[in-house]
């Protein structure tokens, strides 16, 4: 009779001490940071300010647009996804925008098979200046 008793108890102690230890290790790997993902891509870059439409320097996601932060992209990009253009280091910003926007043309061209951001500049001036100096296709970094 106590062989049993010992028995049941060693088995209970047994599974108990089994779940446990599987469960943390479940939870250490559920909790463990992933490594960030980042996406090379060439995409073609352009630039819009706030006379390009009736919205102004209102963005999709709400408040006002900022040179240097503000980028719009296709939907399939989420809201809040940084962007890394390195051709636009110290040309708008520090080239780290942060997708903020959307656009339909933006939209159309992802569908014709396109990627194509666009990039918020606060002045008119500086508009020209980027759309005929610069490069239209750059490599980006989607993270």
């Amino acid at each position: 009779m106590n062989f049993r008793i010992f028995l049941w108890f060693y088995l209970f102690w047994f599974v108990t001490w089994t779940i446990c230890i599987i469960g943390f290790v479940f939870a250490v790997v559920a909790c463990a940071p992933l490594p960030p993902s980042t996406t090379k891509t060439v995409a073609r870059v352009t630039f819009y300010d706030r006379h390009e439409d009736r919205f102004g320097s209102r963005i999709a996601i709400g408040g006002r647009a900022h040179e240097g932060t503000t980028m719009a992209a296709p939907a399939v990009i989420p809201f809040g996804t940084p962007v890394t253009v390195p051709a636009l280091d110290g040309v708008v910003g520090d080239g780290c925008f942060v997708i903020q926007d959307r656009g339909t043309a933006l939209e159309k061209a992802y569908r014709r098979g396109q990627l194509r951001l666009d990039v918020y500049v606060a002045s008119r001036k500086k508009l020209r200046q980027l759309k005929y100096g610069e490069p239209e296709y750059m490599e980006a970094e989607i993270k």
